[in-house]
């Protein structure tokens, strides 16, 4: 399963959203729209309450603290030895992090760019400059809300938890610790991860998944079509 989540993640589907997220944080960062988006944010919408939001909201960008999540969804909505829906969004949750973990890696380093609160502060592309092109944190905390997303058919679920997806993000804008740029490749970063674990799961062929039950554990084998 995760080389097929590998090979839908670098497929030609994949080609568009990843030009638009590479075009986005070129023409934000090159400018001056990141940095005068920054102070506007900062002078005219940032208070107390916003503060509060978002130090709730960033804790769904913890890396750690998010997987031990998806890990414990896994393992109990196994416990019945079947697996249910909790258990399915916790692996996919896995899988999406895999497949875009390495990718945001890369370029938050191939970017280059610094914090809005560095010094010096400057959204612009400076290959290995720095380690902050791509927010993290957007990245991760957007991850659980798409996948759940992809989970139901209902639009005003469906859009709800993809506009929820984005509040992670905006807590690093918020914080003054990512630019808007950043933010957009690290969203789009886990758009693409999660829809190439959404492809994956519609393909035909076996899926390997274990089982965990308190008089049983091993591995189920199952055929789709």
């Amino acid at each position: 399963t995760l080389i097929s989540d590998q090979r839908e993640f670098y497929s030609g589907k994949s080609l568009r959203p990843m030009l638009i997220a590479i075009g986005a944080s070129a023409v934000l960062s090159s400018t001056e729209m990141d940095q005068n988006f920054s102070e506007w944010y900062q002078t005219n919408i940032r208070s107390t309450a916003s503060d509060d939001i978002s130090e709730f909201a960033k804790t769904f960008g913890e890396h750690w603290q998010m997987v031990g999540v998806y890990f414990g969804s896994s393992l109990i909505g196994r416990i019945h030895g079947r697996k249910s829906i909790l258990a399915t969004w916790g692996d996919r949750s896995v899988r999406s992090t895999l497949v875009g973990f390495p990718p945001l890696l890369a370029f938050q380093k191939a970017i280059g760019s610094t914090r809005p609160n560095d010094i010096p502060a400057s959204s612009r592309w400076n290959f290995n400059g720095d380690d902050n092109g791509a927010s993290g944190h957007t990245f991760i905390g957007a991850i659980p809300f798409l996948v759940a997303a992809q989970m139901t058919d209902e639009k005003l679920p469906k859009a709800t938890l993809i506009a929820l997806s984005t509040v992670p993000g905006w807590s690093r804008i918020n914080d003054d610790h990512h630019y808007l740029s950043q933010v957009v490749v690290g969203w789009c970063l886990a758009y693409i991860a999660t829809e190439s674990i959404h492809r994956t799961e519609l393909q035909l062929g076996f899926e390997i998944e274990p089982i965990f039950t308190p008089d049983r554990q091993g591995f189920n084998f199952i055929w789709r079509r």
